[in-house]
């Protein structure tokens, strides 16, 4: 499926994308689907942001990649990563309540690391 713009929460440890839906189903709206979920601020509201759940093994050598590359230890551990895709970026930035909500619990929920595709930003968890 061709995307817009993502973040990855990059992570090690037993967190499901269930996990996930419950977390931010407490505040937001989610839709599941085969692939993950939809989230929203609200019912119909915009942005709407998908997220899925990779433990494939090249999340591992990306992982070691960015650890080498950026001098940032933590990553050497990680092997999943959430994956947040974003449709239109400026419309998500202009109403950025919604990414940083998501954001936040999905590290709240792994002790992860965000990584940003359209600016190659790193944060550590809070």
């Amino acid at each position: 499926m061709a995307r817009g713009s993502s973040f990855q929460v990059f992570f090690t440890g037993p967190t499901t994308i269930g996990d996930a839906v419950q977390a931010l189903s407490r505040t937001m709206h989610v839709v599941e689907d085969e692939n993950g979920f939809t989230v929203r601020r609200a019912e119909g509201a915009e942005p709407a942001l998908e997220v899925g759940l990779s433990s494939e093994p090249n999340i591992a050598t990306e992982a070691q990649q960015i650890a080498d590359f950026r001098k940032i230890e933590e990553f050497k551990a990680f092997d999943r990563r959430f994956e947040v895709y974003i449709d239109n970026l400026e419309r998500t930035l202009e109403e950025a309540t919604t990414m940083n909500a998501v954001q936040q619990a999905l590290q709240e929920l792994t002790n992860g690391y965000v990584v940003r595709s359209w600016n190659g930003a790193i944060d550590p968890p809070r």
